[in-house]
């Protein structure tokens, strides 16, 4: 019994059979019970444990041929785990060392560009002269004010202040350029003109300068030319001291002693009250005007246009304006119906006159034309035209 409980079941099993083949004459019970057994009996018992411990010694077995199987591959996996390591170790090293390399030459070329950018930062020669141009204009504008004059009836003018008119500050050509006068046109100057008098010969000569695109030049002060350059256009400039002038108020006709008039697109008033500023005081920066107008900046292929002084001659005190005009380059056109006009035609005929000896001496070296009195506003029209238009100034 102790063979059959310490061997192998199938072993006993069949031993079992052979004994119960060998005696036959046994019941089929006692077979039946040797061979499957019931639950209470004693035979059946033992060789269960016997089974049950042998299945647990081989379930022992495999688990310990299993863990020395894990225990001799474990540190085969440590290996395998450990040169893994080594070669991430060794790519990190090297993204390291690229990351490295990169940020270096990055900042190397961040410190060339910074050195190469140190002379373009260098930004102080353009802020002076941006500060020098501004300070010109601050300058400039404390020289003079541009403003709109509003006239009774709606009439507006471009009014520019000049406070001090022998200051460096002044540009004549800034002055036109805001004011909206475009240089290098003709120029038609009025001088010696005294109330309405000529209204009705002098509008031919705004349809003259409306037909040549010349702008008319004058004092400022009603002359009747007024309302035919408002209803043509026509840009019609007065120049005149402040000293000598009245402003238009709401309740003024302009019929007061040297209110300026309505109808004159731009008005120039130089000077201030009690500084004893007289007319013949503005002739020069008059003609100045009328110089840079027709002229221009002279620079490199820019054409001189025509210029004409009307000499009214209603006023004597016009003889200095017409001497000056003929100093600058400028031909007269004298009116034979005033008192002026007469006085120079008697002396261009060989009469007596009361003129100077300067402008005598002028007349004969200048280019002077005499309009009669029997001629009309439209004969003016045409003579300035052909003059402005057409004429050219004869070689000596």
């Amino acid at each position: 019994m102790s063979s059959n409980r310490t061997g192998n079941p199938a072993r006993k099993i069949t031993s079992n059979l052979e004994k119960k083949d060998s005696t036959p004459s046994e019941s089929g019970k006692d077979f039946i019970s040797d061979v499957f057994g019931g639950n209470d009996s004693p035979k059946n018992k033992k060789p269960q444990d016997s089974v049950n411990s042998s299945m647990k010694k081989n379930s022992q077995d495999r688990k310990k041929s299993r863990s020395s199987s894990e225990s001799s591959e474990k540190p085969k996996r440590k290996d395998s785990s450990d040169e893994e390591e080594k070669v991430q170790t060794k790519k990190k090293s090297r993204k390291s060392s690229k990351k490295s390399s990169r940020e270096s030459s990055r900042s190397s070329s961040r410190e060339r560009k910074s050195k190469a950018l140190v002379p373009i930062q260098a930004t102080e020669p353009e802020t002076k002269t941006f500060l020098t141009q501004k300070r010109e204009e601050e300058k400039q504008e404390a020289a003079w004010t541009l403003n709109d004059l509003l006239f009774p009836g709606g009439k507006i003018s471009k009014l520019c202040r000049i406070t001090n008119p022998k200051s460096k500050d002044i540009k004549i050509s800034e002055i036109l350029k805001r004011s909206g006068i475009v240089e290098n046109n003709p120029v038609i100057l009025l001088s010696g003109v005294e109330g309405e008098k000529r209204a009705g010969l002098l509008v031919g000569i705004a349809r003259a300068a409306y037909s040549t695109d010349a702008i008319i030049v004058d004092n400022g002060l009603k002359s009747g030319i007024e309302t035919a350059c408002y209803r043509k256009k026509v840009k019609l400039l007065g120049v005149c001291p402040e000293e000598m002038i009245v402003y238009p108020t709401k309740a003024s006709t302009g019929d007061r002693l040297g209110e300026l008039s309505a109808g004159h697109s731009h008005l120039i008033v130089m000077g201030t009250k009690g500084d004893g500023m007289r007319w013949e005081y503005a002739v020069s920066f008059k003609l100045e005007v009328c110089n840079r107008i027709r002229h221009g900046r002279g620079g490199q292929g820019s054409l001189p246009c025509r210029a004409l002084c009307v000499v009214v001659g209603d006023n004597t005190g016009c003889i200095w304006e017409a001497e000056r005009a003929l100093k600058a380059d400028m031909a007269l056109l004298v009116l034979e119906a005033s008192p002026v006009g007469r006085d120079i035609v008697s002396y261009l005929k060989g009469k007596s006159s009361t003129l100077p000896e300067t402008f005598k001496a002028l007349l004969k070296k200048g280019e002077v034309y005499v309009f009669p009195e029997s001629g009309t506003a439209e004969h003016l029209a045409s003579a300035v035209h052909l003059y402005l238009a057409i004429c050219f100034k004869p070689k000596n």
